[in-house]
């Protein structure tokens, strides 16, 4: 048996709700449970929303949830899913709305995925449409995320969550401050003032990530607050070369900290992504496509199951790359742990060697010359047989610097010292490029 969090009556399948029994478990989240309903005389299917009460909260809950309720059930527009009844069951109050057989994006397009243009466009145009339905007449979402985001009978969008996200935060938290998924939040609405821009920033970070697989922070919960509030998005461009510079700057303008620099509307935002997305481009794109991956369905619990949508696409080929992606610069970071470690063992092997030859009372002269040889010989091999091509010069640079030092001082001396400062060097700079990434 399946029981609501933090509600008084346990709900399961087989329990009817006002004119609705339920079937099954669809999903659990932190506020609400989903079910999948039936009409007990139309036989019709429906998603059963069942909100978490605690003790204590039960009027203030309830009236809260029954507001929000009546504001969701008024938005009626093709892409926002619809609100068919509301009640209270036995203290347990739920939502009855539209069963989205083809469940949320999130299900399609795990994270990791990446988007086709044109579906991007297609998706971004109709959640922007919705988005504009309920600006129009004074809401925000406050929550536009790829979990939120369903695909209908047809495969059309259904944006859920309006009013009943409201309604659940209200009931589920102490405090009506802020209201959201972290990931996705506008820095206006992290600080607790939520506008309508707030939504286009919001969009702005699914398109981001529906864009180039990933969300542009990440991080624990404070680290990607600070992100949204202080730090500036990775280029999009460098994570993916063939995204055009257009795209990149129509949602970084999305994305920007102050409301009043972005778009005039979520449209307009929409309308500015397809400008950028020119048909030359969306030709190029699906020509450079190296695989198709087949859709898998995430294993969290998403509502209902159905037709895959287009597949997404992994591209390659250069175009506006304007830094390093992640891979090239793991790459890089590793090459500069190795040069780092092999330049500490060509000192170490240096130090131990000319203690054992001083010890054993070999000439100073001979001592100097079979100590400058090893400190050489160690990483110039290790770059040979590694195939190391930058790190057989870099040695190579070195040890020509300190061979003329030591002609122009007439000193061997001084090319031990010169060739181990240098050295320490480089292995001091390895070791900080490794570290920091810089």
């Amino acid at each position: 048996m399946n029981s609501v969090k933090g509600s008084l009556t346990p709900c399961y399948p087989g329990q009817q709700l006002g004119n609705y029994r339920l079937i099954k478990l669809l999903g659990q989240g932190g506020f609400a449970d989903v079910y999948l309903g039936k009409h007990v005389y139309l036989d019709t299917p429906a998603a059963v929303k069942i909100l978490h009460t605690r003790h204590g909260r039960i009027g203030v809950d309830m009236q809260a949830f029954f507001d929000e309720a009546r504001i969701a059930a008024r938005l009626v527009y093709p892409n926002i899913v619809r609100v068919l009844e509301f009640g209270l069951e036995r203290q347990v109050p739920f939502l009855v709305m539209d069963y989205a057989p083809n469940g949320t994006l999130r299900r399609h397009y795990p994270s990791g995925s990446r988007l086709v243009p044109k579906v991007v466009l297609k998706y971004v145009k109709e959640v922007a449409r919705a988005v504009h339905y309920i600006h129009a007449r004074g809401f925000i979402h406050r929550d536009i995320k790829p979990e939120n985001v369903l695909l209908g009978p047809h495969n059309e969008v259904w944006l859920s969550d309006f009013g009943i996200a409201i309604a659940a935060h209200a009931i589920a938290d102490d405090g009506p401050v802020v209201r959201g998924t972290t990931a996705y939040m506008a820095p206006e609405q992290i600080e607790g003032y939520p506008c309508l821009e707030s939504d286009q920033y919001t969009l702005g970070i699914v398109v981001y990530e529906w864009l180039c697989g990933y969300p542009p922070f990440e991080g624990s919960v404070n680290e990607i607050i600070y992100q949204h509030l202080n730090v500036a998005p990775p280029s999009l461009c460098a994570s993916v070369p063939t995204i055009p510079l257009a795209v990149e700057k129509v949602v970084f303008k999305a994305l920007a900290k102050d409301p009043g620099e972005r778009f005039e509307s979520v449209q307009a935002f929409a309308a500015a992504l397809q400008d950028a997305f020119e048909p030359r481009s969306l030709a190029r794109w699906d020509n450079d496509r190296q695989r198709l991956r087949p859709q898998q369905p995430s294993p969290t619990s998403r509502q209902g199951q159905g037709n895959t949508p287009e597949p997404e696409l992994e591209w390659a080929s250069g175009r506006c790359v304007r830094g390093k992606s992640r891979g090239a610069k793991s790459k890089t970071q590793n090459a500069w742990k190795e040069t780092s470690a092999l330049y500490a063992i060509d000192l170490l092997t240096g130090a131990a060697l000319g203690g054992v030859l001083a010890r054993l009372g070999v000439a100073p002269f001979l001592l100097e010359l079979l100590l400058a040889l090893c400190l050489v010989l160690l990483p110039i091999g290790g770059a040979f047989i590694r195939g190391d091509t930058p790190l057989f010069f870099l040695t190579l640079s070195i040890t020509v610097a300190a061979a003329v030092a030591a002609l122009l001082s007439h000193n061997l001396v001084i090319f031990d010292v010169t060739y181990t400062g240098l050295l320490l060097l480089s292995l001091l700079t390895a070791f900080a490029v490794s570290v920091n990434d810089i």
